[in-house]
């Protein structure tokens, strides 16, 4: 009996090992492709792979990165992938980088080995899920572990589970307040404005926020000094500004953190010294900041969708910035509010993808000269814009005189999926936006 049991176990682990070898062989080829026919990589193994399919961790990296980099338009080049690699873990032997090359068959094998790695991944998906099956029948009712089995084995055969229990739900969200206790980290972000978090609760993944007014009232500036106090707090963000230069933004913030006024960058009123002291500031200040700026005024929702993708894999970013909505350049034989809205959902679709917040810029139809408060009927050309978001601001300062404003500015929230609408006032201290003092008593809701 023993002899018996050591050879059927040997069996098993003969099968094992061949099908081990035989995994690493399509996750080789797959690799292989995508440095040699990026065409059928991008036709034949994106739309059915995802990274967790592959077992060799450098190949799974490496798919991660090839994936991330085709979602932004980047020209897969093997070289470009190896060294993105070794920014993130290390290199593999030169040897196993020599067979990846060398396991390209032929354009009519890829189809073969993308749907054997997808059959390897499945059985393995249900052989674990059958393990936790028999060990679940021993801590709940039957119902219940067959109800989990085929929730874990339905991914397997490739059927996306959209829904999800009530119960499930509710112990989801137990579980986030249990990780917020045990890290003492809430599982939203910061704005750095207290009166901002109060009022919506701060930002949180999957959330698609709009920030909007009318032009001259400080949109830019104010999105601006939330997305580099975020990143301060150590939350990767992308800015992506299709009306400034990159180099302008940061004269923004450098004049908004030294005593230099924006006049002096402006007109370069500088002399070697005070360059050299910004020059200091900058690395002392601004160098350990994840804060990255995308400004291209070509730029499309679909390219920065693409970007924000690989900048997620490659730099984590938690906060996504786009300023603004109507600079994207429409197609003149379709109806603009139509645009308008396939462009918000893009970005509300992408937090969700990403598990990041978007931060929406957009411009209000408010005639030149009107000083009355903003609603939300002046979103331009589509109240739709208004309904794909979870929360929408509305910024509004007073008119002294044509084109000249009030420093002090009034947020009204017009929409709060967590919170109630409602409005607080903001002061500025000339350099930034900052809770009034006391701030008892500044919402009105």
């Amino acid at each position: 009996m023993i002899a018996q049991g050591s050879s059927t176990g040997s069996k098993e682990l003969a099968v094992q090992r061949d099908l081990d070898q035989a995994r690493v062989e399509c996750e080789r080829a797959i690799i292989a492709t995508g440095f040699l026919r990026e065409d059928l990589f991008r036709s034949e193994c994106l739309p059915f792979l995802r990274a967790d399919h592959f077992a060799d961790p450098y190949h799974q990296k490496m798919f991660a990165i090839m994936a991330a980099m085709c979602g932004a338009g980047i020209p897969l080049k093997a070289n470009a992938v190896l060294v993105e690699l070794k920014l993130q873990s290390e290199l593999p032997s030169q040897d196993e980088i020599e067979r990846i090359v060398n396991s390209f068959a032929s354009p009519g094998t890829v189809g073969y080995f993308v749907e054997s790695l997808v059959k390897i991944h499945r059985r393995e998906t249900i052989a674990m899920a059958a393990e936790a099956l028999l060990g679940n029948l021993s801590k709940m009712g039957t119902d219940e572990a067959l109800q989990r089995f085929r929730l874990a084995t339905e991914h397997a055969e490739g059927v996306s589970v959209k829904c999800v229990s009530l119960a499930d739900a509710a112990r989801t969200a137990i579980e986030i307040h249990r990780e917020k206790i045990r890290s003492g980290k809430s599982p939203s972000i910061s704005t750095g404005i207290a009166s901002l978090d109060d009022a919506t609760g701060g930002l949180f993944p999957g959330q698609l926020w709009l920030l909007s007014a009318k032009s001259f009232i400080g949109k830019t500036y104010f999105a601006s000094q939330i997305g580099f106090q975020i990143a301060s707090s150590g939350e990767p963000v992308l800015f992506c500004c299709m009306e400034m230069r990159g180099h302008e933004l940061a004269e923004r913030e450098l004049s908004r953190r030294t005593n230099f006024i924006p006049v002096q960058f402006a007109s370069s009123e500088f002399d070697e010294t005070e360059l050299s002291y910004l020059e200091n500031f900058v690395s002392k200040k601004f160098d350990s900041v994840p804060y990255y700026l995308l400004c291209n005024g070509n730029e499309t929702a679909a390219t920065i969708a693409g970007k924000a993708r690989y900048l997620k894999a490659k730099h984590g970013i938690k906060v996504l910035f786009v300023d603004h909505l109507q600079r994207f350049t429409a197609d003149p034989k379709r109806e603009y509010r139509f645009q308008l809205k396939e462009w918000t959902k893009t970005f509300k679709d992408l937090a969700v993808e990403l598990g990041i917040a978007v931060v929406l810029l957009t411009q209000l139809k408010i005639a030149d000269g009107s000083n009355r408060e903003p609603t939300t009927g002046d979103y331009a050309e589509s109240k739709q814009i208004f309904e794909e978001a979870d929360v929408a601001l509305l910024l509004h300062r007073n008119m002294v005189e044509k084109d000249k404003y009030e420093d002090a500015m009034k947020v009204i929230v017009a929409k709060s999926r967590k919170l109630s609408a409602g409005s607080f006032m903001l002061e500025f201290d000339g350099r930034k936006y900052i809770d009034p003092q006391p701030r008892l008593a500044n919402w009105e809701g």
